[in-house]
């Protein structure tokens, strides 16, 4: 339930911008029944679209993590692994994060913590498309009442979704690296077990197929 109420929240606020410009799609019960039921589809479609762009410019393993750059640029080299890259920096973590020992109450706080931000950046989205989508169909000829304050509407929540999981995503990475002190010994432990892991899949397969 709690995901289809998070889904609607960008299907929402991009389907008030459809049904600005086409007010038609809900004078019936049942068109308006049909567009309910369409929000939480079009907001998971726009939630997904915002993590693939998320994956694409770094996704979890992005280099504004600073817990990653303190496993990589201090504990990685203290535990035995000479210039540690990135990506074995974000193994690190993971395979710390996810582990027995790692404390599960800091887990689950992180993980829903990582919901929330997607979920608000992806409703900004949804809010930049909306007021893109009333300023395109304006231009082109449609004609919706108050378009004026329907754009500022959709800018404002765009606005105020885009600093609430700005805001939340700078606390998170404060947490994160906290964490990298309070149980070092965890992340130091992880270090030394990788330190014979090839920096690359290739390498590791090849590894793998000369033993």
């Amino acid at each position: 339930m709690e995901n289809l109420i998070w889904f609607s929240a960008p299907g929402a606020v991009l389907a008030i911008a459809i049904i600005c410009t086409n007010p038609g799609l809900v004078k019936t019960d049942v068109s308006g029944f049909l567009a309910a039921v369409a929000v939480p589809v079009l907001g998971f479609g726009i939630h997904q679209f915002y993590r693939l762009l998320f994956e694409m410019t770094g996704g979890f393993a992005r280099k504004s993590r600073p817990a990653l750059k303190h496993i990589q640029n201090v504990i990685a080299p203290e535990n035995g692994i000479e210039n540690c890259d990135r990506e074995k920096a974000f193994l690190i973590w993971e395979t710390t994060f996810y582990s027995d020992e790692f404390p599960s109450s800091f887990r689950d706080h992180n993980r829903g913590a990582w919901h929330y931000i997607l979920s608000f950046q992806s409703t900004a989205l949804a809010a930049v498309l909306g007021a893109s989508w009333i300023g395109v169909s304006y231009c082109i000829g449609s004609r919706p009442s108050h378009p004026a304050e329907f754009v500022l509407g959709e800018v404002a929540a765009g606005i105020v979704f885009a600093l609430k999981g700005h805001y939340t995503y700078q606390s998170l990475m404060k947490q994160e690296l906290a964490s990298t002190f309070a149980w070092y010994s965890l992340f130091a432990k992880t270090s030394e077990a990788l330190q014979e892991m090839p920096d690359s899949f290739n390498g590791s397969m090849k590894s793998a197929a000369h033993k």
